[in-house]
């Protein structure tokens, strides 16, 4: 685990949780691309565009494909596989799934082409341990805490995430947001305006028809994660045993036999049963570190790529008994 990353983004009026989130053996970064940073404590890592300036003196995290920045640690936020640029520390893989920058495909089958990368996917607990076993060098926690108490999150976008389904974010231009397609910032997005200025400020503004709101799928996770675990230091030690355990859980992995029940690409298909049990199969707009999370907690069978992933989530595999 000590070679495993979590990096826990913040925004910058929660610098205030940095030392508790070093306590609980993960590593918080201060997103300071949306809202200015007053102060980064010692320790944190900051996230910045490229271009922008980087506050404190210690790593940074760039949103997108950088050269390193003189005197820091640079790491770089990339949404295609690729070769990582001389200098650079580490890269974060930002999959369909994420907020803002995103890419076009699944995390966990960008991740089978830049193995080591950190996971940008949305992943809950027993997903973060699917990436793990698929060779993650780590894994991004950003939209699944904003439900817990400590982020203070204003009351419009808290409202949203009460409702929010796994579905109700928008890629644009590979820029993914929160909003229905008829919002106006997403027409806006549509109409060519840059999301990082749409962005900029939205956690003050709290309003998510107006203003950006740069979360992605693993919003979906976050009311149900703050329901679970309450803290953001019992978050954190979920996270971890599910990762430590993965090996485990990948012995322990039972195959589905019901091989061909009906097939749920979201969430809201997962909790709609018809008497037989739907097997959790991300070949829809879903990722499957969203998806089979949603599974892991109904209890549910999953499919998809890569098998060893899939057997590290603890859920039933739909697959043949002889290839598990």
């Amino acid at each position: 685990m000590s070679d495993f990353h979590l990096l826990v983004i913040l925004p910058p009026r929660a610098a205030g949780l940095c030392a508790a989130v070093m306590d609980a053996g993960a590593t918080p970064v201060l997103d300071a691309t949306c809202a200015p940073v007053a102060e980064v404590p010692d320790g944190a890592w900051v996230r910045v565009r490229k271009g922008q300036r980087a506050p404190g003196g210690g790593p940074v995290l760039v949103a997108g494909r950088s050269r390193p920045i003189r005197g820091r640690i640079t790491w770089v936020e990339i949404t295609e596989p690729g070769p990582v640029p001389r200098g650079i520390a580490g890269v974060v893989l930002r999959g369909r799934e994420a907020g803002g920058p995103c890419g076009a495909r699944d995390g966990l089958e960008l991740l089978s082409e830049q193995p080591g990368a950190v996971l940008d996917a949305g992943c809950g607990p027993e997903t973060a341990a699917a990436a793990a076993a698929a060779g993650a060098g780590g894994v991004v926690l950003s939209d699944q805490l904003l439900a817990l108490p400590e982020l203070g999150l204003p009351p419009r976008c808290r409202a949203w995430i009460e409702r929010a389904r796994d579905t109700s974010s928008r890629a644009v231009g590979g820029f993914r947001v929160q909003g229905s397609p008829l919002s106006p910032v997403v027409r806006r997005l549509a109409a060519g305006e840059d999301g990082w200025v749409l962005s900029n400020g939205w956690w003050e503004v709290d309003d998510p028809m107006s203003r950006a709101w740069p979360a992605g799928q693993g919003l979906s996770l976050a009311a149900e994660l703050a329901r679970r675990y309450r803290s953001l230091p019992e978050l954190i030690a979920a996270y971890r045993a599910a990762v430590q355990g993965w090996r485990r859980s990948a012995r322990a992995a039972r195959a589905w036999r019901d091989l061909g029940g009906p097939q749920a690409h979201t969430g809201q298909a997962l909790r709609s049963g018809n008497g037989r049990s739907p097997i959790a199969t991300p070949d829809g707009g879903v990722g499957s570190a969203v998806l089979w999370q949603q599974a892991a907690w109904e209890g549910l069978p999953i499919a998809g790529a890569p098998l060893l992933a899939a057997m590290a989530t603890g859920c039933p595999v739909a697959a043949p008994p002889e290839s598990l």
